[in-house]
C-alpha cells in the first residue's frame, strides 16, 4: 500500500506501544507486520480452499482465489487500522485540546520551581548552614582561627556554586531539534520501482502464453504484447500514477479495437489495482488524475466484458475494491491528520506558553537567589576578612564580625526556604529592614536612616531588595563610606541610597556596582511600575534612586 499520504510525523505501520487491547501477548504479536501478513495469508489459503471445495474447482482457481482474498483481506486490514488510528487520534487531540495554556504554563512553573528549589537552593542552604554554625561555635571558641578558615573556605564553595548557577539560569534554553519535511514523492522511477515493474511484466507475459494454453484458446502474440505493455505501466505507479493509469487505459482501447484480450491474472492486482489504489489515496492526486482513473475504469471494463467476459466482473471488483478502499482510508487519514493538526497549534500554544513561563521563572528565581546568596556571602566574606585580621588583637571585633557572619547566614537561609513552593511566603515586614540595616552596621558601615516608617508593606518587598543591594555595595566596594538612606511620600514614593564615596580603599567603580544586582533591581522594580536611576552622586560615591507610584495597601502588623 501506498504510505505517501500519511501525515508527517506518523507512518503508516502502527506501532506495537499503540496496540493497546484487552488480548495482551496476542496484540502485541498481530501488531508485527510480518505476524499479521501471514495470518491474513494463512486466511486467505483457508477461505479460498473451501470456496475452491464448495464450487468443485482445481488447483488453479485456488491458487487464484487465493491471492485475490489475500489482497481484498489486506485492504480490508488496512482500512481498519487506519480508522482504529484515527480514533486513537482524535481522542488524543480532544485531550490535548481539554489543556489550557494558562494551566499548563501554571504547573510547568510550579514544578521547575520545585526542581530549582531542589537542585539549586538546597546546595547554598547547606553552605549557609555549614558557615552559620562554623560562626556560633567559633564565637566562643579559645581560637577561632580554624572556623573563620572554614567559613572562608565555605564562602568561597557558595560564590562558585552562585556564580554556576546563575550562568546556567541565563543560558537560553538549547533550541528544539528540527522536525524534518515530509518526503516527497520521488519524481522519476527507482531501482526498486523498476525491478517491480520488470517482475510484474514477466509474470503478465508468462500468465498471458500459459492460460491460452491450459484453457486450450487460440494463442496471440499481440495480446500477450498488450498484456505485458499494460502490466509494465506500473513502473509509474510512484511517480507518475495518473499517466500510468492513461497508458493502461489506452492499451485496453487498442485491445478493444483489435480484438486481442488483455489476459486477466494475477498481474491485475499488482498494476491495476495498485495504480488506483495510489491515485486514490494521495491527498495530493489533482484532477487530472482523477479523469485518468476513471478512463482507466470505464475502458478496462468494457474491454473485460466484450472481450474477456469470464474475468470482468473479477477486473471490476479489483477497480471497485482499489477505489473504495483507498478513498475510505484517505478520508480516516485526512481526519487524522486534521485531528493531529488542531493538537499540533494546540501543542505549540501550549508550549509557547509554558516556554515563556518557565524562561520568566529561571529569570525570577536567578534574581532571588542573586538577591539572597550574593549579599549575603559577599558581607560574610568581608566579615571573615576582618575577623581573621582583628585576631588576636582585637578579640571583640573578632566576635562582633563572627556574630554578624552567623546572623547573615541565618537570615540568607530563611530567604532561601522563602523560595520553596511547598512553603507560602511570609510578607515583609518594618522589622525585616531594621534587621538588614542593622547588620550592615554591625559591618561597619554607618547608615543613617530618614524615613523608613513611611515605606507602606506593599512595597516593603522592593525596599528591602533595594536596601539589600544598595548597602552591600556600599560595604564591599564604598570603602568605608557610610551610607543615608532616606524615603519621602509624595505622589509617589521616593527611595534614595547614597554613600560619599570613602576614604578609597574600596573600588568606588561604578561599573563595578552595576553588575547583576543592579540589573535585577532595576527589573524589579520595573515590575512595581517605579523606576529607577543609579549612578555616582553629585558629591562623589554611588547614589540610586528609585520611585515607585502609590498603592493602595492595609498596614502589616
Amino acid at each position: 500500500m501506498d504510505e505517501s499520504a500519511v501525515p508527517p510525523g506518523r507512518t503508516g505501520v502502527v506501532r506495537t506501544e499503540d496496540v493497546r487491547t484487552p488480548s495482551g501477548s496476542y496484540a502485541r504479536a498481530m501488531a508485527h507486520p510480518a505476524v499479521r501478513v501471514a495470518a491474513l495469508t494463512a486466511l486467505a489459503v483457508a477461505l479460498a480452499g473451501a470456496l475452491t471445495v464448495t464450487a468443485g474447482a482445481g488447483v488453479p482457481e485456488w491458487i487464484f482465489g487465493s491471492v485475490t482474498t489475500f489482497a481484498l483481506l489486506l485492504v480490508l486490514d488496512h482500512g481498519l487500522r487506519s480508522w482504529r488510528l484515527a480514533g486513537r487520534e482524535r481522542r488524543r487531540t480532544r485531550t490535548v485540546l481539554a489543556v489550557a495554556p494558562e494551566v499548563a504554563a501554571r504547573e510547568a512553573v510550579v514544578d521547575e520551581r520545585r526542581r530549582l528549589a531542589v537542585d539549586i537552593a538546597a546546595g547554598l542552604r547547606e553552605s549557609l548552614t555549614a558557615i552559620g554554625e562554623r560562626a556560633t561555635a567559633a564565637v566562643t571558641a579559645t581560637d577561632p582561627t580554624a572556623a573563620i578558615q572554614d567559613v572562608h573556605r565555605e564562602a568561597r564553595r557558595a560564590t562558585a556554586d552562585l556564580r554556576r548557577h546563575l550562568g546556567l539560569l541565563r543560558d537560553p534554553p538549547l533550541p528544539a531539534a528540527p522536525v524534518p519535511d515530509p518526503v516527497a514523492a520521488p519524481r522519476v522511477p527507482n531501482g526498486p520501482d523498476l525491478l517491480v515493474a520488470a517482475t510484474v511484466t514477466a509474470l503478465a507475459v508468462i500468465e498471458a502464453i500459459a492460460y491460452p494454453l491450459l484453457e486450450g484458446w487460440p494463442r496471440s502474440w499481440l495480446s500477450v504484447a498488450l498484456t505485458g505493455l499494460a502490466a509494465a505501466a506500473i513502473v509509474g505507479r510512484r511517480t507518475a500514477p495518473g499517466p500510468a493509469a492513461l497508458a493502461i487505459g489506452l492499451t485496453y482501447l487498442v485491445a478493444l479495437a483489435f480484438g486481442a484480450p488483455v489476459t486477466g491474472g494475477f498481474w491485475c492486482l499488482a498494476t491495476v489495482g495498485g495504480v488506483l489504489w495510489t491515485i486514490a489515496i494521495r491527498p495530493t492526486s489533482t484532477g487530472r488524475d482523477a479523469s485518468c482513473a476513471g478512463f482507466l475504469v470505464v475502458s478496462a471494463g468494457a474491454s473485460a466484458w466484450l472481450l474477456d467476459p469470464d474475468n470482468a466482473a473479477l477486473l471490476m471488483l479489483v477497480m471497485l475494491v482499489a477505489l473504495a478502499g483507498a478513498s475510505i482510508v484517505r478520508f480516516v487519514r485526512s481526519r487524522t491528520h486534521r485531528a493531529l493538526e488542531r493538537a499540533r497549534v494546540h501543542e505549540e500554544e501550549v508550549g509557547a506558553a509554558t516556554a515563556a513561563a518557565l524562561a520568566s521563572e529561571r529569570t525570577a528565581f536567578a534574581r532571588e537567589i542573586h538577591d539572597t546568596v550574593s549579599h549575603a556571602v559577599g558581607l560574610i566574606a568581608v566579615q571573615a576578612a576582618a575577623a581573621e585580621v582583628s585576631w588576636p588583637g582585637d578579640p571583640a571585633a573578632t566576635r562582633q564580625a563572627l556574630g554578624v557572619i552567623a546572623a547573615t547566614a541565618t537570615a540568607a537561609h530563611a530567604d532561601l526556604v522563602r523560595l520553596s513552593p511547598h512553603r507560602p511566603a511570609r510578607p515583609r515586614r518594618p522589622a525585616d529592614l531594621c534587621e538588614l540595616i542593622d547588620r550592615i552596621r554591625a559591618g561597619g558601615t554607618q547608615v543613617r536612616v530618614v524615613g523608613l516608617e513611611l515605606i507602606p508593606p506593599a512595597r516593603l518587598d522592593v525596599a528591602y531588595r533595594l536596601l539589600q543591594e544598595t548597602l552591600t555595595n556600599v560595604l564591599r566596594h564604598g570603602g568605608g563610606a557610610a551610607a543615608e538612606v532616606s524615603v519621602a511620600v509624595g505622589e509617589d514614593l521616593r527611595i534614595v541610597v547614597a554613600d560619599a564615596g570613602g576614604d578609597g580603599s574600596g573600588s568606588g567603580d561604578p561599573v563595578a556596582r552595576r553588575g547583576y544586582g543592579l540589573i535585577g533591581l532595576a527589573e524589579r522594580v520595573s515590575f512595581a511600575g517605579g523606576s529607577m536611576i543609579a549612578g555616582p552622586g553629585p558629591a562623589g560615591g554611588y547614589r540610586v534612586e528609585v520611585t515607585l507610584p502609590p498603592v493602595a495597601d492595609r498596614v502589616v502588623t
